[in-house]
């Protein structure tokens, strides 16, 4: 009985050896593992309005958090201010995505001081990125009937956006 025993267990030994490719003096190549930033879950969704662009943030892995909202006349909406992982992002929420590209084929960007002239409704706006609020060129991104703005440099921030956004329609 001892023996048919320790028989069994070499019996498993060799099989584990064998299996691995031990028992022949190879190693079988071991699978990479999945890193980690690739587990990060891609938005399923199409972003439509503010409420499911942050949705499509926070499920790509971003903190996301609502601050305020405040008006800017250039645009003819409200801004809704987000910060993106710390980063503040202005997301202009207008009524329909025709509205939203009537805007946004009026923007241009200019160098120098990073401003952007907007034309709506027989009215030129400029906005600047100037003094203390310089915390990089700014990006714009227009999808359905938003357009969003972050004025970083943070490539991180940049990627997220692009993802969810699409390409950026106007940079410096």
């Amino acid at each position: 009985m001892a023996i048919t025993l320790i028989t069994s267990i070499a019996v498993v030994v060799v099989a584990i050896l064998y299996g691995t490719g031990l028992f022949e003096g190879e190693m079988k190549p071991t699978p990479t593992p999945t890193p980690i930033s690739s587990l990060t879950p891609t938005p399923t969704s199409t972003v439509t309005d503010l409420v499911s662009l942050i949705d499509n943030l926070r499920e790509a892995g971003a903190t996301v958090d609502t601050k305020y909202v405040t008006q800017e006349p250039c645009f003819l909406v409200d801004v809704h201010v987000i910060t993106v992982n710390g980063k503040y992002v202005h997301v202009f929420e207008h009524e329909d995505a025709a509205a939203a590209d009537a805007v946004a084929s009026s923007i241009s960007i200019s160098s120098g001081g990073f401003s952007i002239n907007c034309t709506t409704n027989n009215m030129t706006c400029q906005m600047n990125w100037l003094g203390s609020r310089l915390s990089g060129p700014p990006h714009l991104y227009k999808v359905s009937k938003l357009i969003v703005i972050y004025d970083g440099n943070n490539q991180a921030i940049t990627d997220i956006l692009e993802s969810i956004l699409g390409p950026q329609f106007a940079s410096q």
